[in-house]
């Protein structure tokens, strides 16, 4: 039995307590019964709705914008401006660097090498978690 002394002692308002840990509870594949996550999956399928709607607009934009480029090449521009607005269009490029054959035939060598520690267990894999969309077809 032990002992204990009036400074160990729990107060007797607390000696009949049960304490209780809280986790989350495991769910699963589906946690279809949550609220807060069903609130944020419809503000994702409402996100995602009117993104895809914006894809039209979004490539037109990119098209006009590789034309204005093109212009701006030709003439030697680096920055273009929409009058009355702080608007601008600024020239940027990105490299594109092509190879020797050797430095091709090494680059195909090391993905072989690669390939291998994967198969043989020597390469580590620390994956990054995302979520994807997945619109299910119904009737299928």
């Amino acid at each position: 039995m032990q002992t204990t002394s009036k400074k160990t002692r729990l107060p007797s308002s607390l000696t009949n307590v049960q304490t209780e840990i809280r986790t989350p509870k495991r769910r699963g594949k589906d946690d279809t019964s949550n609220p807060t996550i069903q609130r944020q999956l419809r503000r994702v399928k409402d996100l995602y709705e009117m993104e895809e709607k914006m894809k039209p607009y979004i490539q037109k934009r990119r098209d006009l914008q590789d034309e204005i480029a093109v212009y701006m090449e030709e003439t030697n521009l680096k920055k273009l401006s929409l009058k009355g607005t702080t608007f601008n269009l600024i020239k940027k490029q990105t490299a594109h660097w092509t190879f020797s054959l050797d430095v091709d035939n090494l680059v195909d060598e090391l993905d072989k090498l690669k390939q291998l520690e994967k198969d043989i267990g020597t390469a580590t894999n620390s994956p990054t978690t995302f979520t994807q969309v997945h619109i299910e077809k119904v009737g299928v």
